[in-house]
């Protein structure tokens, strides 16, 4: 067989993989559950399913019961309670199920659905599943509470789940472009990206009730071959995944940028030129401006 590690379950203590068996005939692809017990792996459960192998396996919701989100059918998402060994919950869809988003603070998902179709799907309440509009990409706040989408014209909208609102939304399409990955990050943080290289951050907290655009963005690159964006989950650091698997760190924070410039300097030198600074982080890439920020100390904040 050939396996793939896709999740782990909240309390570290069940692993589940991904599975194709490999013969000449039709293979069956399958989900293994793996009880972990003193750094030893030892089969739980299997789930028989259809469909392709990467598409299968979504997620553990992050319960303190057990359970895994997996795709039964191209249109239909199922529940697995690990200790149970059973279905309890499920979600069909009227088309093909493009991805599935989990929270990551309660039974909440995000489904994205063929045409840029979105569902909102409460599993732990049967009456909350509502439709939210359009987009082709999602992503959920680090609080579980507000959800970001990415159309494929290019426009960002963000909801909170309570009121299901759109609090702030982007009819202008800042990317011109369609969105292909978007990520939330602590401190109010959002990055986005589109087909036409160009990779925004935008800061959340700067927004007023009156401000309904996303218009001028924090910080603003432009990027080849980007396929996805993920945030550092306690420091104000951006990775991007590039086609090649390789990965790129960004420095959100010109402090923190600073501290990590001001390692590399000799002992004897204690701050760095406009130039320095300018070749080091490429500032002809960045919509802002540094200020003040080139004297190196034991701490900077």
């Amino acid at each position: 067989t050939k396996e793939k590690l896709l999740s782990l379950s909240i309390d570290n203590q069940f692993l589940a993989t991904s599975s194709l068996l490999s013969s000449k005939a039709k293979a069956t692809p399958q989900i293994h559950v793996y009880k972990i017990r003193d750094q030893q792996l030892s089969l739980f459960s299997s789930i028989p399913m259809d469909g392709d192998l990467n598409r299968n396996l979504i997620g553990f919701l992050p319960t303190t019961t057990p359970k895994l989100v997996y795709m039964k059918s191209e249109k239909e998402i199922g529940v697995w309670d690990v200790q149970k060994r059973t279905v309890v919950n499920s979600f069909s869809a009227d088309r093909k199920i493009r991805k599935v988003v989990i929270s990551p603070i309660n039974e909440h998902i995000i489904v994205l659905l063929e045409n840029e179709g979105i569902v909102f799907k409460d599993f732990s309440s049967k009456k909350i599943e509502l439709e939210i509009g359009e987009a082709s990409e999602a992503g959920f706040s680090p609080d579980g509470n507000r959800v970001l989408t990415g159309g494929q014209d290019g426009s960002l909208s963000l909801f909170d789940l309570y009121s299901i609102e759109v609090k702030k939304t982007n009819p202008t399409n800042s990317h011109g472009a369609m969105i292909i990955s978007l990520a939330f990050g602590r401190e109010n943080l959002i990055a986005s990206a589109s087909w036409n290289r160009n990779m925004y951050v935008w800061d959340v907290s700067t927004f007023t009730d009156s401000s309904t655009k996303f218009t001028d963005p924090f910080i603003q690159l432009k990027e080849r071959d980007l396929r996805d964006l993920y945030f550092h989950p306690s420091k104000p650091i951006l990775l991007t995944q590039h086609k090649g698997q390789y990965l790129k760190s960004w420095f959100l924070s010109t402090k923190h940028l600073l501290k990590e410039v001001c390692k590399q300097l000799p002992t004897n030198r204690k701050s760095l030129s406009k130039s320095e600074w300018d070749e080091y982080i490429g500032q002809e890439n960045l919509a802002y401006e540094p200020k003040n920020l080139f004297e190196c100390t034991e701490n900077p904040n």
